[in-house]
């Protein structure tokens, strides 16, 4: 798909691998909206008003890359917070453009997964719960998307 004038949107694009990913959109020809936690405030407290825009809004291109992990022990973990972030944020601003993407007839949802979610590792359990949930969904998603011109794609990504 080529990105010239395509609008994209991205959670998680303003650290770790997302600025070199932003950068790269942006080189070529995308116009890209990052959510930044430092101007927006938290992402999971601001789903609502996020969805909203999305809907009102639709890009061309929805990435979810927003997420964190704990290295801990499983009764340490925030359960919540790990799970809200890396799968409910996805399927909630999934939910959010669809009805723009399937009128349009066109758009890309490329939701970032984790490689936990497959090969589930110790001290990660909320996170590889919630990125296994992430993957669940969306291979449903794919499936009920199928013969479309709008998308939904999973990157599992080595990064814990």
């Amino acid at each position: 798909m080529p990105l010239k004038e395509k609008t994209v949107y991205i959670t998680g694009g303003t650290g770790g691998i997302g600025a070199p990913l932003v950068q790269h959109l942006i080189d070529a020809g995308a116009l890209v909206t990052a959510y930044d936690i430092e101007k927006e405030g938290d992402l999971v407290a601001n789903i609502d008003k996020t969805c909203n825009h999305l809907q009102h809004n639709t890009p061309d291109i929805l990435i979810n890359m927003a997420g964190y992990n704990v290295l801990d022990y499983c009764e340490n973990q925030n359960l919540d917070a790990i799970v809200a972030l890396n799968m409910m944020v996805p399927m909630r601003l999934t939910q959010a453009v669809l009805t723009g993407m399937k009128a349009r007839n066109s758009g890309r949802i490329v939701n970032i997964g984790s490689m936990t979610a497959l090969i589930p590792l110790p001290h990660l359990t909320g996170y590889v719960a919630a990125k296994a949930g992430l993957k669940g969904f969306n291979d449903a998603l794919r499936r009920e998307l199928g013969g479309h011109q709008y998308k939904a794609y999973l990157y599992l990504s080595a990064r814990c």
